[in-house]
């Protein structure tokens, strides 16, 4: 029987085998999350597409409304004409639920998250102001 060596040659073949196995288990380029291409959803976002909007710097508002309300309908328009004057920064989920004429908001953001149940409008701009990264003027206008 011949003598079998091992040459330098076969164990870079047996490495570079072991490294392209791991590649199928392992995306090297990280989780490919994506968000949504419009910032007014009527859905909720995943737990990782939150996380990786807010490491991206947008606040992310989660309104829950009963349709059947219409001071809930009214304040709906409200936080989208905010969405929209701050397109690159909020993402506003709507979520229509059966809450006896009420509505629930959750903010969430770099600096933070903040709870509220049937808020004013100030109520609104005061956890905007506080939580978003780049605050609109307007914020520092009603300081004045």
């Amino acid at each position: 029987m011949g003598k079998f060596k091992f040459k330098p040659a076969y164990a870079a073949l047996i490495l570079i085998l072991i490294y392209l196995g791991s590649l199928v288990m392992i995306n090297p380029f990280g989780p490919s999350l994506s968000l949504p291409k419009e910032n007014i959803i009527n859905y909720k976002l995943t737990e990782e597409q939150e996380d990786y909007a807010i490491k991206l710097g947008k606040t992310v508002i989660a309104f829950e409304y009963d349709e059947a309300c219409e001071p809930c309908v009214e304040q709906k328009v409200f936080l989208e004409k905010i969405a929209r004057e701050q397109k690159n920064q909020i993402i506003l989920q709507e979520i229509s639920m059966d809450l006896t004429n009420s509505t629930r908001l959750r903010f969430v953001s770099y600096y933070g998250e903040k709870f509220l149940r049937n808020p004013s409008e100030n109520e609104i701009w005061d956890t905007l102001c506080l939580l978003m990264i780049n605050p609109p003027t307007y914020c520092a206008l009603r300081e004045v």
